[in-house]
């Protein structure tokens, strides 16, 4: 119940001005807590201007309470001032990437995206480098390139900066999640964690986020999908899995076998039929079993 309530609240600060109470509840609450995390990694702050709109009257309210700016905060909203101060501070500032959610990028790719020309100047002349790729290898002067900025690609020919480059298409695929239709939202959060060991990321009403390392899974309530749902999930050792999973009471379908293709694999069904295949290297011949698919 507390993570939702801090999502919900991270959700509020993207709220227009036109609804203000809603928000300064929200942000009362959220900055007196010193609550600030989320998978993005932005804090409240950042719900309220790095995604697609910047919220100025949302903003100044946080600030208000005692919110203090980041980078990307500072940059979205075009504080001067407030950036020197961050880069002073800290100046790895110029560097620090995005979530993974927004493709790693730099303060630098946030000023090109938002069309921030004050704030690309700005940062160059902090130090910035134009070169540093997003997690896809894209510079924000490739950015400028795709989004046909050319005023942004003025700005980086003055500081010295080439601008002939390849513009690199808006269609990389970047990520992929699985969503499973689950019938009870309540229950299957309860078995992902307790159960499968995977850690509560954020959850709205009928859908939830689940984590354990790099593998992420949505979980949505009567929708997007239908039982019996596949997952084939690489793992580092699936007999230490094996034994973690019969501990704490999972539905093991198989137990971990060689398989011709290399793989040393189990699979455990969850409440609503859905499988996880989680494989390891084989560790001998195969075992002469076929998977389970019963």
């Amino acid at each position: 119940q507390q993570r939702r309530d801090v999502d919900l609240d991270f959700r509020e600060a993207r709220r227009p001005a036109e609804h203000p109470e809603p928000v300064r509840v929200a942000a009362a609450a959220h900055v007196a807590a010193g609550v600030h995390e989320h998978p993005h990694g932005l804090g409240v702050l950042g719900w309220a201007t790095c995604f697609a709109k910047v919220q100025v009257d949302v903003a100044a309210l946080l600030l208000e309470r005692g919110a203090r700016h980041h980078v990307f905060s500072a940059v979205a909203m075009g504080d001067a001032a407030a950036v020197r101060q961050v880069v002073e501070q800290d100046p790895s500032s110029l560097t620090r990437p995005m979530s993974r959610y927004e493709n790693h990028r730099t303060p630098l790719h946030l000023a090109v995206s938002k069309g921030r020309h004050d704030m690309i100047e700005l940062l160059l002349g902090l130090g910035a480098d134009p070169l540093l790729g997003d997690k896809d290898g894209r510079t924000a002067v490739q950015l400028a390139a795709s989004n046909g900025d050319e005023s942004a690609l003025a700005v980086f020919e003055a500081h010295g900066v080439a601008t002939d480059v390849d513009a690199m298409p808006g269609t990389l695929f970047k990520d992929v999640i699985p969503i499973l239709r689950v019938a009870d939202l309540e229950r299957s959060v309860r078995h992902y964690t307790d159960v499968f060991g995977f850690g509560l990321a954020w959850r709205d009403d009928g859908f939830a986020s689940v984590q354990r390392n790099d593998v992420t899974v949505f979980l949505c309530q009567n929708g997007q999908g239908q039982p019996g749902t596949w997952l084939w999930i690489a793992v580092e050792d699936v007999d230490a899995l094996h034994e973690e999973y019969r501990q704490r009471g999972a539905n093991i379908r198989q137990a971990p076998a060689n398989f011709p293709w290399g793989s040393r694999e189990m699979n455990v069904e969850d409440p609503d039929g859905h499988r996880l295949r989680l494989a390891s290297g084989a560790t001998g011949d195969p075992d002469g079993v076929p998977l389970c698919e019963s």
